[in-house]
Protein backbone atom coordinates (compact mmCIF):
# COMPACT_ATOMS: atom_id res chain seq x y z
CA UNK A 1 0.00 0.00 0.00
CA UNK A 2 1.66 3.17 -0.95
CA UNK A 3 1.56 6.32 0.54
CA UNK A 4 -1.20 8.14 -1.39
CA UNK A 5 -3.45 5.35 -0.47
CA UNK A 6 -2.25 5.26 3.17
CA UNK A 7 -3.39 9.21 3.45
CA UNK A 8 -6.69 8.81 1.82
CA UNK A 9 -7.80 5.61 3.63
CA UNK A 10 -7.32 7.80 7.64
CA UNK A 11 -9.09 10.32 5.78
CA UNK A 12 -11.92 8.45 4.83
CA UNK A 13 -11.85 6.43 8.49
CA UNK A 14 -11.85 9.19 9.80
CA UNK A 15 -14.30 11.11 8.34
CA UNK A 16 -16.09 8.07 7.12
CA UNK A 17 -17.62 10.86 3.84
CA UNK A 18 -20.27 11.39 6.37
CA UNK A 19 -22.32 14.52 6.81
CA UNK A 20 -24.60 14.43 9.93
CA UNK A 21 -26.42 10.57 10.22
CA UNK A 22 -26.73 10.36 6.86
CA UNK A 23 -24.48 8.32 4.00
CA UNK A 24 -25.46 9.55 0.66
CA UNK A 25 -22.95 8.46 -2.51
CA UNK A 26 -23.51 9.37 -6.27
CA UNK A 27 -21.44 7.63 -8.63
CA UNK A 28 -22.01 8.15 -12.38
CA UNK A 29 -25.58 8.24 -12.79
CA UNK A 30 -26.52 6.31 -9.27
CA UNK A 31 -27.84 7.94 -6.41
CA UNK A 32 -27.88 5.85 -2.76
CA UNK A 33 -28.89 7.30 0.24
CA UNK A 34 -29.67 5.96 3.76
CA UNK A 35 -32.17 8.18 4.33
CA UNK A 36 -35.22 9.12 2.52
CA UNK A 37 -34.93 11.50 -1.00
CA UNK A 38 -36.00 14.55 -0.29
CA UNK A 39 -35.92 17.63 -3.61
CA UNK A 40 -33.35 19.32 -1.49
CA UNK A 41 -31.41 16.11 -0.79
CA UNK A 42 -31.73 14.88 -4.68
CA UNK A 43 -30.84 18.06 -6.57
CA UNK A 44 -27.91 18.42 -4.63
CA UNK A 45 -26.68 14.88 -6.04
CA UNK A 46 -28.16 15.64 -9.07
CA UNK A 47 -25.54 18.22 -9.49
CA UNK A 48 -22.67 15.92 -8.65
CA UNK A 49 -24.59 13.68 -11.86
CA UNK A 50 -24.05 16.52 -13.74
CA UNK A 51 -20.65 17.00 -13.14
CA UNK A 52 -19.12 13.61 -13.59
CA UNK A 53 -21.04 13.76 -17.27
CA UNK A 54 -19.22 17.17 -17.62
CA UNK A 55 -15.74 16.48 -15.92
CA UNK A 56 -15.52 12.76 -16.53
CA UNK A 57 -14.91 9.91 -13.76
CA UNK A 58 -11.11 11.06 -13.84
CA UNK A 59 -11.50 14.42 -13.24
CA UNK A 60 -14.17 14.33 -10.88
CA UNK A 61 -12.68 11.99 -8.55
CA UNK A 62 -9.18 13.81 -8.55
CA UNK A 63 -11.39 16.91 -7.45
CA UNK A 64 -13.29 15.52 -4.87
CA UNK A 65 -10.30 13.77 -3.50
CA UNK A 66 -7.87 16.67 -4.15
CA UNK A 67 -10.76 19.14 -2.61
CA UNK A 68 -11.39 16.35 0.61
CA UNK A 69 -7.47 15.83 1.21
CA UNK A 70 -7.07 19.96 1.38
CA UNK A 71 -9.84 20.88 3.14
CA UNK A 72 -9.70 18.27 5.86
CA UNK A 73 -13.44 17.64 6.01
CA UNK A 74 -16.56 16.67 3.78
CA UNK A 75 -17.82 20.33 4.48
CA UNK A 76 -14.59 21.62 2.94
CA UNK A 77 -15.01 19.98 -0.75
CA UNK A 78 -15.39 22.54 -3.47
CA UNK A 79 -17.63 19.99 -5.51
CA UNK A 80 -19.57 20.05 -1.95
CA UNK A 81 -19.68 23.58 -1.61
CA UNK A 82 -20.88 24.25 -5.17
CA UNK A 83 -23.94 21.32 -4.92
CA UNK A 84 -24.82 23.49 -1.61
CA UNK A 85 -24.97 26.73 -2.89
CA UNK A 86 -26.65 25.37 -6.16
CA UNK A 87 -29.45 23.73 -3.24
CA UNK A 88 -29.64 27.57 -0.94
CA UNK A 89 -30.56 28.95 -4.34
CA UNK A 90 -33.05 27.06 -5.03
CA UNK A 91 -34.23 27.00 -1.93
CA UNK A 92 -34.59 31.00 -1.78
CA UNK A 93 -35.82 31.00 -5.22
CA UNK A 94 -39.20 29.10 -4.50
CA UNK A 95 -41.30 31.30 -6.91
CA UNK A 96 -39.36 31.90 -9.85
CA UNK A 97 -36.94 30.26 -12.09
CA UNK A 98 -33.18 30.80 -11.28
CA UNK A 99 -30.11 29.81 -12.84
CA UNK A 100 -27.60 27.16 -12.17
CA UNK A 101 -24.64 28.86 -13.86
CA UNK A 102 -24.78 32.25 -12.59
Amino acid sequence: MGPFFSIINAKVRGEGFRRGNSTILTFVDTVVSHEAFTDRLLLRELVHVVKYEKLGLKEFAAKYVTGFLSGGSYEAIPLEMNAHELDDRCAAATTKAFSAVS
